[in-house]
């Protein structure tokens, strides 16, 4: 049986050892104790990734200092960044003062340290190069056994500017709006409220489009991320809000000669246009005025255009019935009567009439101028 006291040998990291122990009264005990390696060149513990922290990891060192040029003894993790950039490395050991040793390549290749802070924390910036491997190496400042609470991989973040450029409205319903980002960076966009993402969401420019209500909005927001995994994020709000009056022309004035020549009102033969897509819905008015008989009178006409949101926008149109032409009067057939007879158009004929605006004219009236002859019969 291996004598424990002097017991040394090197063991894998994080591996369960079988431990059998025999006291001399004759008894045996065995059980499972996790015992955990020496930190050298081979136990890697981990892999890193940016915006990643790591442990916690418990560590036993013989020697806790790291040595500049020389080896280590903890546990070590590696690095390779996909981008070039200044990262921050920070180890935190509660109870103990971690030290940061990193190398590139081989085993034997030089290590740097960093030990300044003397406390449970310590923390390192330094530029790395995209598609190096890294070989970070955690220490402390005395021997013994210490536990890593976590180890992590920061950018050190320039925060990009974030921007959206577009329309905040008033937006038509339904309309397709775009809106663009600064360029260079790795995009997320959502939205809520009266709007939808019409494409991808993923790209530099997303296309929303409006909804269908009148007087209503959408929030539009990003988030944006630069190469170091670095993000902001901004929003813009939007109102889907047509308040634009439709236009309209009403047909132009006119004079007719009889009531039955008045244009009726629909369909409507004017020009009506708005700022957004739709239908305008027409309807009028007629007001009569200076009337002095059937077919001389003024009509006025307000047309009114009415948009999807009830903008509506009016024009006028004067109509004038003016009828102006005589009728046409035709006299019965001269006729030669006894003294004593009747003189009324009943006796002697009536006349018919007829005129451009009616077909009939039943007001005929007739009246007698007498010529004496050479007597009095």
């Amino acid at each position: 049986m291996q004598n424990l006291v002097n017991y040394n040998k090197n063991l894998q990291v994080n591996k369960i050892y079988l431990l059998r122990l025999t006291i001399l009264l004759g008894f045996t005990f065995t059980f499972n104790l996790s015992l955990i390696a020496q930190g050298n060149c081979t136990d890697n513990n981990d892999s890193l990734h940016v915006n990643m922290c790591r442990g916690p990891y418990a560590f036993s060192t013989n020697r806790g200092d790291c040595v500049t040029g020389g080896g280590v003894k903890g546990g070590y993790f590696t690095f390779k960044p996909t981008t070039t950039d200044t990262f921050i490395i920070k180890a935190v050991a509660s109870g103990s003062n971690p030290v940061i040793g990193i190398r590139t390549g081989a085993c034997a290749n030089t290590i740097t340290c960093y030990n300044t802070s003397n406390t449970s924390t310590e923390q390192v910036k330094l530029l790395f190069t995209a598609g190096t491997n890294y070989f970070i190496f955690i220490s402390r400042t005395v021997s013994g056994n210490f536990t890593l609470d976590s180890l992590c991989v920061n950018p050190n973040c320039t925060v990009p500017i974030c921007t959206i450029t577009g329309s905040t409205g008033p937006l038509c319903r339904n309309s397709n709006n775009v809106y663009t980002a600064p360029a260079g960076f790795t995009y997320l966009w959502s939205v809520t409220g009266s709007g939808t993402i019409s494409g991808a969401n993923n790209l530099q420019t997303v296309n929303i489009k409006a909804g269908s209500t009148c007087n209503d909005s959408f929030t539009l927001n990003l988030v944006l991320t630069n190469g170091s995994g670095c993000s902001s994020s901004c929003m813009l709000k939007a109102y889907v809000r047509d308040s634009t009056l439709p236009t309209i022309s009403c047909p132009a004035n006119t004079i007719v000669a009889c009531s039955e020549n008045l244009p009726s009102g629909l369909p409507f033969t004017g020009t009506t246009t708005d700022n957004c897509p739709g239908t305008q819905t027409i309807s009028f008015m007629d007001v009569i005025s200076a009337q002095t008989c059937n077919d001389r009178y003024i009509v006025t006409r307000t047309y009114v255009a009415t948009d999807s949101c009830n903008n509506t926008k009016t024009c006028v149109q004067i109509l004038t019935v003016k009828d102006s032409i005589a009728p046409v009067i035709n006299c019965p057939i001269n006729v030669t009567i006894n003294c004593e007879a009747s003189t009324l158009p009943a006796n002697t004929g009536t006349a018919t009439a007829t005129d451009n605006c009616t077909n009939t004219v039943t007001n005929i009236s007739s009246a007698d101028v007498r010529t004496n002859g050479s007597c009095n019969d």
